[in-house]
């Protein structure tokens, strides 16, 4: 691909496309068309260090999730939705984007759940109330996924959500000190649905899966030599490579890569004395690009590369 964007100098959009996804954990990969980006994307101070969240819709925009609203981009000119009124997005302050396979928008912001209308320039807020039940659990949504049938999963400070888009109600899942099925913790920071169709989600406390039969919720302890070791640990990044092995990225515990089929853990931490190792591990973030090549994207390390065939990373 020969599409660049120019920020301050000319940058591959395979480069730059890395970077974003690497602070966001998106899959950003499914743009095909071939665009060559001339205009200065001017994102000033408007993305937020830690999470921004960036998409390629289905029309060829580029979406950015930052602190001052979200960016659409076109490759010529750059458009920035902020909090003005009913019918703008509810909240500057953003933390996922994400695009159904109807390639309707959804924004997660501090204020709810939005839903963006392309026809008509418009947002839809969907925000907790406390007089509801159906109503989302928490207004901070973190994560967005959509499921095999068609439901969107919400991930939020409090709770996960399965929205179902044509009632346009929702059902909260919550952490129950007293049912072990229940999540294991409240604050739920990454979704992901694999290829056979199983929720993963990262929460505060480790790492949990929905049984797709039964609709219970797991909890992974996953480490068999140390039952309680993952769930240690806020699971922030998710990935299924194109093996089907399920790569977790934790804060504080490093990155584990989990081969679902045998039961085979490996476990990949910072070691001081080792410069091919980890470089940090505060993992946020995880990425197999089209090569074959794992990207990871640490807090204090930067971006790592990984190499399957020695098993070292490169800071």
């Amino acid at each position: 691909m020969k599409t660049a964007i120019r920020v301050k100098n000319v940058i591959v959009i395979r480069s730059i496309t890395i970077l974003l996804f690497l602070a966001s954990g998106s899959n950003i990969w499914a743009q095909t068309t071939a665009m060559r980006f001339e205009h200065v994307l001017n994102l000033g101070k408007e993305i937020r260090f830690g999470r921004p969240n960036v998409i390629w819709d289905r029309d060829g925009f580029l979406w950015i999730a930052t602190s001052a609203g979200i960016v659409r981009y076109d490759g010529y000119d750059q458009k920035t939705y902020r909090n003005e009124g009913l019918n703008s997005i509810s909240d500057n302050m953003t933390y996922t984007i994400y695009e159904d396979r109807n390639g309707v928008i959804w924004i997660g912001t501090v204020r709810g759940l939005d839903k963006y209308d392309k026809t008509t320039d418009t947002f839809t807020h969907y925000m907790h109330d406390p007089e509801n039940p159906n109503s989302i659990s928490d207004n901070n949504v973190i994560a967005i996924t959509e499921d095999q049938e068609g439901s969107l999963w919400i991930g939020t400070w409090k709770g996960l959500n399965r929205f179902n888009v044509q009632t346009e109600t929702f059902t909260n899942y919550f952490h129950d000190p007293a049912n072990p099925e229940s999540l294991s913790n409240d604050g739920v920071s990454v979704l992901l649905v694999d290829t056979q169709g199983t929720l993963w989600l990262g929460t505060n406390e480790g790492l949990n899966h929905i049984d797709r039969d039964s609709e219970t919720i797991i909890r992974d302890t996953i480490d068999p030599e140390n039952p309680n070791g993952l769930s240690k640990y806020t699971v922030v990044a998710l990935n299924e490579d194109r093996t089907g092995k399920l790569w977790i990225g934790t804060r504080g515990g490093g990155l584990y890569v989990f081969e679902r089929t045998t039961g085979v853990l490996i476990h990949y931490t910072y070691a001081p004395d080792d410069p091919q190792s980890l470089g940090s591990n505060n993992v946020e973030s995880i990425l197999e690009d089209s090569s074959g090549i794992f990207w990871i994207g640490t807090q204090e390390a930067g971006v790592n590369t990984f190499d399957r065939a020695t098993q070292t990373f490169t800071r």
